[in-house]
């Protein structure tokens, strides 16, 4: 409900500290026409949201006007490059947790070994990392 009473719709809200609000259009056959996105901003200025807090997406593409006050606009190209984008985080992530299990059990091994030497070197390797990362000695019994 905006400064005047009126109920003001919008679309999704994210974010835990700073907030962004996004407005989503589906115009498959035609661009989003300048009036939407102003229409998103106005709405935006009654709630007392800062502009740079506001997204515009849709999938299809823009009339060149409407990019130009203010709001960011995503049209139907972009959302796919964001999507592929996602898609690889996603991807690396999941290779990401396959390296850092493998490491947890190639360190179960060594510690489970009856070889002494693996545990001194990789000891050894384990305190010049630290060493490196934290650039203070660490004492490891």
């Amino acid at each position: 409900i905006d400064k005047y009473g009126n109920r003001s719709e919008i679309d999704v809200c994210y974010g835990l500290l700073r907030k962004y609000y996004i407005e989503c259009k589906d115009y498959s056959n035609k661009p989003v026409p300048l009036e939407d996105v102003a229409k998103f901003k106005q709405v935006l200025e009654l709630n007392n949201i800062p502009i740079k807090r506001g997204i515009f997406i849709t999938t299809s593409t823009y009339v060149p006007r409407a990019k130009t006050i203010g709001i960011k606009t995503i049209d139907g190209k972009q959302l796919i490059r964001y999507e592929r984008k996602a898609n690889f985080i996603v991807f690396l992530r999941f290779i990401g947790y396959i390296l850092f299990f493998t490491y947890i059990y190639y360190l179960s091994t060594i510690y489970n070994s009856n070889d002494s030497s693996e545990v001194c070197i990789f000891c050894q390797t384990i305190r010049k990392d630290l060493h490196n990362l934290f650039n203070q000695p660490i004492i490891i019994d």
